[in-house]
């Protein structure tokens, strides 16, 4: 499950596989919130994603993984 805080406060969650790439979950919240997936930049740690990560790569500490 992965959660989007929004600058307002607000958060928004999603199911994604860890295999996934995050260009699905991206273009999800765009389409849910209604805004231009050119407009927003999501970030995780401070760090900008890019659509072709996954969430293993970028939320799951190698140390975590089995």
């Amino acid at each position: 499950m992965a959660e989007c805080n929004m600058q307002d406060g607000g958060e928004v969650f999603f199911r994604i596989k860890s295999t996934a790439t995050l260009k699905k979950l991206m273009h999800a919240y765009c389409d849910r919130q209604s805004v231009d997936p050119q407009s927003i930049a999501f970030l995780f740690d401070g760090r900008r994603l890019r659509a072709e990560q996954t969430p293993a790569e970028v939320l799951i500490p190698s140390s975590d993984l089995w």
